[in-house]
């Protein structure tokens, strides 16, 4: 039996990408946060190698929130950081952008929806002139799709989920997942739309960290 199973679909590629699905064998655990109070409480451990938990969350905490208590889990710095949202907020942006210049994220991917920059470009204008300055990599098409991706070490986090990067007290639900082959999975289609794809994105990019100087 195989582990995984992966397959793309030819269907010509209208936003830069081929439709593709994976069907990967893990352990499941189930919890029900629409009565805590705290996020530690809501995630009282992250996931071991190859296990996914599924979240139902009450609107307590937004979709971001997840993200700094992954990278808090423990002191290891996080190698590379993938996003994908249609939408994002201002504190969203700096508190990546805080992270990185402190060193505990080496490298910042971003996907946004073209929503964002037809209706707020001032904050699209933000995140686009303070990933150029770092030299980190964004994207801005016709994207509506939300996932993370946290690596850290020997560890493959990857966050699925139906909220935006923006404060929203609704029910919503995600996954957290470690695992190195979905982490792949995401990360191969996220490098294609910010190498490849159309839209806004990235100019003179160089691999690489850009550190910012400290005032």
């Amino acid at each position: 039996m195989n582990l995984f199973d992966f397959e793309t679909f030819d269907d010509n590629e209208p936003n830069g990408i081929s439709s593709r699905q994976i069907k990967i064998r893990t352990r499941i655990k189930i919890e029900n946060a629409l009565n805590t109070k705290s996020l530690n409480e809501f995630i009282r451990t992250l996931p071991d190698n190859n296990e996914s938990i599924h979240y139902i969350s009450s609107g307590r905490f937004n979709y971001y929130n997840i993200i700094p208590r992954i990278l808090d889990d423990d002191e290891t710095e996080c190698n590379e950081l993938y996003f994908s949202t249609w939408t994002i907020s201002h504190y969203t942006i700096n508190d990546l952008l805080r992270r990185y210049d402190a060193g505990q994220v080496g490298i910042i991917n971003g996907l946004v929806g073209d929503y964002l920059q037809n209706r707020d470009k001032a904050l699209f204008n933000y995140l686009k002139v303070e990933f150029e300055k770092r030299n980190q990599r964004y994207n801005a098409s016709k994207n509506h799709a939300k996932v993370v991706l946290i690596k850290k070490q020997n560890k493959h986090y990857v966050v699925e989920g139906s909220a935006n990067f923006t404060a929203n007290p609704r029910i919503e639900q995600f996954v957290i997942s470690d695992s190195e082959m979905l982490y792949q999975f995401h990360k191969n289609w996220m490098d294609e739309i910010i190498n490849y794809g159309s839209g806004i994105k990235t100019k003179n990019y160089k691999p690489g960290r850009t550190k910012i100087p400290t005032r």
